[in-house]
């Protein structure tokens, strides 16, 4: 695996040709005002490489559910679920489960939830 971006808040790593490693980390964002500035330079790091495969892992991130943030981060979230053909994303908890696959509806997004890394790694590379 190579570390191809890294930030306080997202750590991107290729973990093999076209299969790409987001994991948010447990750094808060600063505000919802500079989400722009923390998302942006990630979400072009993946675009610019076009993944077939992109594992999401939240399992650190800080809890937050708030109608504010949610529709602040919206956009983000949905580039981040249609940046690649399977997605699959990795949650600590069955609320956080439930909280995405709410969200991945909403979205229309096509992803898969997990729990365990080993599980997820197996999904992505089955398809």
């Amino acid at each position: 695996m190579r570390r191809v971006f890294e930030s306080p808040w997202y750590h991107l790593d290729e973990a093999a040709p076209s299969s790409l490693w987001l994991r948010r980390t447990s750094e808060p964002f600063p505000s919802l005002a500079e989400l722009d500035r923390v998302c942006a330079p990630v979400l072009a790091e993946i675009a610019r490489r076009a993944p077939a495969r992109l594992l999401t892992d939240l399992r650190e991130a800080p809890s937050r559910n708030d109608p504010e943030f949610e529709e602040r981060f919206a956009p983000y979230r949905a580039q981040m679920t249609r940046a690649a053909a399977r997605n699959a994303v990795l949650v600590r908890s069955r609320v956080g489960a439930l909280q995405i696959r709410r969200l991945a509806q909403r979205d229309d997004a096509d992803l898969e939830v997990f729990h365990e890394d080993a599980d997820a790694r197996e999904w992505l590379t089955r398809g």
